[in-house]
């Protein structure tokens, strides 16, 4: 069983999509014309979370090692 108590589940705020779309901002100044998006529980409006704001992005399979490279400079943490 997970030990929740290293979590800390708090209420939503409308902070978290300014926060992604500062993110995105920087995001797309690294990695242009790719899809980004604001996933997990901050993108959903009234629903609580963990305050981490995740981010997906999608790209073609063959510009993958490049992105990561170029994300990984910027100190990202890229799961």
């Amino acid at each position: 069983m997970a030990d929740l108590k290293k979590f800390s589940f708090n209420k939503y705020s409308y902070k978290y999509k300014q926060l992604f779309n500062r993110e995105k901002s920087k995001l797309r100044k690294v990695i242009p014309n790719v899809k980004i998006e604001h996933v997990g529980s901050t993108s959903i409006s009234g629903l609580g979370g963990k305050c981490i704001i995740d981010i997906a992005i999608r790209t073609p399979k063959n510009k993958v090692d490049q992105f990561l490279k170029k994300l990984q400079g910027i100190r990202l943490q890229v799961y």
